[in-house]
């Protein structure tokens, strides 16, 4: 699945008014979005298309008209020796992305092909899962971190355990608060069902945020694997978590 993440932030003094989108990795020139190469982009319904142009354009006035009506850009990739995203770029600012739906601080899911771009606003919270070199496993696998205060206001606080449910396409977290004299009844009931019995730790120093991580089986048995994306869904004392494809999310 060729999608990537990324937030509309802002530019200009003295308070960054404009919005600006900045598309970066090494994935750019794959997709022929190479240095100078030049790019229509157009807002469209919360979101935003970036599209190849022909390196052979004979009518250029055409294709400025046209983006021109539809509220669009002309610009270019460039090169950017910064350290954090060295390599081609594309970046655009201006009041035009607003059209689009967009806002600074609004994040996007970005999909990609040869030739075309389309981000389109995320609405709650979404992730994608990772992968981790298990070396006594010997071989990669899929993760997936959650971390951050709301864990916690949703009851999911340093050292709290949850049962861990794998079904097809979502894994669902119930918080185990039922004390410590039901402790081994839990681990027979979960190694009984084929669950996962999960542990939250301390996020770095912070006392306020919490994670924890899943992999391996509980990923597998919902079908989960590298790359793909998921919506969260939290109330008190539960998670959960569902498979996204891209359908789901707006994308044709």
């Amino acid at each position: 699945m060729n999608t990537a993440f990324l937030s509309v932030t802002g530019k200009g003094e003295p308070h960054g008014n404009l919005p600006r989108i900045v598309c970066s990795g090494s994935w750019l020139p794959d997709m022929g979005f190479v240095t100078g190469a030049l790019v229509q982009a157009i807002p469209e319904p919360d979101g935003m298309s970036f599209t190849l142009c022909d390196e052979n354009i004979r009518r250029y006035s055409e294709l400025s008209r046209s983006t021109d009506e539809q509220n669009g850009k002309l610009i270019q990739v460039i090169f950017s020796k910064n350290k954090k995203s060295y390599g081609e770029m594309i970046a655009t600012s201006g009041h035009y992305i607003v059209s689009g739906g967009l806002s600074i601080g609004d994040s996007l899911i970005v999909h990609y092909k040869y030739g075309y771009i389309r981000m389109l606003k995320a609405h709650g919270m979404i992730g994608t899962v990772g992968s981790l070199n298990d070396k006594r496993a010997g071989k990669t696998i899929s993760r997936i971190r959650l971390f951050g205060e709301w864990l916690a206001d949703a009851g999911f606080v340093r050292d709290a355990l949850a049962v861990a449910v794998s079904e097809p396409g979502s894994i669902t977290l119930t918080l185990y608060d039922k004390g410590i004299e039901q402790y081994s009844a839990l681990v027979k009931y979960v190694r009984d069902n084929g669950h996962k019995l999960l542990q939250f730790w301390q996020y770095y120093k912070s006392e306020k945020s919490s994670y924890v991580e899943i992999r391996g089986s509980c990923l597998e048995s919902a079908g989960f694997t590298s790359g793909d994306l998921y919506d969260v869904y939290c109330e008190y004392g539960l998670i959960k978590l569902k498979k996204l494809e891209l359908k789901d999310l707006g994308f044709s």
